[in-house]
């Protein structure tokens, strides 16, 4: 069996949690991003991401894979979150169209609905996909409520 290279090309972001990556496997023509992260932080955005699998790939990136990578003695542990590029990240949501903001309020209560709140929507965590639907990303600040 042959494993998948990644190649991570430029930091795309940098937030509270940690930094992100723009990248590819080789050999693939797929975009994607890479999230790292301390691992205590992976873990609880992780549990979004299992209460919200059935969004992934449409409404929120699809996850590719969640690696834990071992800190040397005395430092923590860090995890990487290799996940589906969504798109260009908006500077404003007055740029979304009509149908587009009726789309996010769409995945908005889907996200609610499924017992997770985003807690981070703002422009910045809302891409646009080459084909001009909305996807919401950014799960770092979620925590789960009784759908």
């Amino acid at each position: 069996m042959t494993p998948f290279m990644l190649r991570l090309s430029s930091e795309v972001g940098r937030g509270g949690t940690g930094s992100v990556y723009q990248g590819c496997f080789l050999d693939l023509p797929l975009q994607l991003v890479v999230k790292v992260l301390p691992a205590d932080c992976m873990d609880r955005e992780l549990e979004s991401w299992r209460q919200l699998r059935h969004l992934a790939g449409n409404s929120i990136p699809g996850l590719f894979g969640a690696y834990a990578i071992e800190g040397k003695e005395g430092s923590a542990d860090t995890g990487a979150l290799v996940q589906q590029h969504g798109g260009s990240s908006l500077s404003s949501f007055d740029a979304l169209t009509h149908s587009q903001r009726d789309e996010l309020y769409r995945i908005v209560t889907r996200i609610h609905e499924a017992g997770v709140e985003h807690g981070d929507i703002r422009p910045a965590n809302v891409t646009l996909k080459k084909d001009g639907g909305v996807m919401v990303i950014e799960f770092s600040h979620s925590f789960h409520t009784s759908a």
